[in-house]
């Protein structure tokens, strides 16, 4: 399930984050403070009246894009909000400033390359951006592994479901990646076994 939750202190550290960016470009988190998540402004208000905290959704916000728009968006996971948090530790943490960092290498350097026409592309939305972006490919038979080895650590196996050939997400959002691998466990139904090139 996917949940939200809405909090001020939350909202409050996600705003100053924005605030603190370049004027001139709306950052993720200031996008992210502003959305109107399920929660509660006080604690006084009745329990019937007050929003929930906590909401639960059985829709992933993980849609299908095509090859296009994968381009055009991967771009801002190497432009100048990801490269400002990775340039910046002082401000975000070393933590999140070598997750931007990491950000835009791989999507600078495979975001545009290796695709087949085979390839399905996905977003993860967080309101109107994207909050990280993978691309897939079909699976593949288990005998084109030259290692026996590999292949005898998953017995009664024929083949690979799919490859994850490129994922990318935010630094902000901590849990973007898990959303989407998740997301690619579904496609591939009861019994996925995913190659992660």
């Amino acid at each position: 399930m996917y949940g939200r939750i809405g909090g001020s202190s939350d909202s409050y550290r996600a705003h100053n984050a924005g605030e603190q960016s370049d004027a001139g470009s709306e950052g993720f988190a200031d996008t992210f403070a502003r959305m109107h998540l399920s929660g509660s402004e006080g604690s006084g208000a009745s329990s019937s009246a007050a929003p929930q905290a906590y909401s639960l959704n059985s829709r992933p916000p993980v849609v299908e894009i095509n090859r296009t728009s994968f381009r055009r968006q991967v771009r801002q996971f190497h432009g100048d909000e990801i490269t400002h948090i990775a340039d910046n530790p002082q401000e975000y943490s070393e933590f999140v400033s070598s997750r931007a960092r990491r950000t835009a290498d791989v999507a600078q350097q495979y975001g545009i390359r290796r695709d087949t026409e085979h390839a399905r592309y996905f977003s993860y939305q967080l309101g109107d951006r994207s909050a990280g972006l993978l691309r897939m490919e079909g699976g593949f038979s288990m005998n084109e592994f030259e290692s026996e080895s590999w292949r005898e650590q998953f017995p009664g196996r024929t083949e690979v479901t799919s490859i994850v050939d490129l994922q990318v997400a935010h630094p902000l959002v901590e849990n973007a990646g898990d959303i989407l691998l998740e997301h690619q466990l579904r496609i591939d139904g009861d019994r996925p076994l995913l190659n992660w090139r």
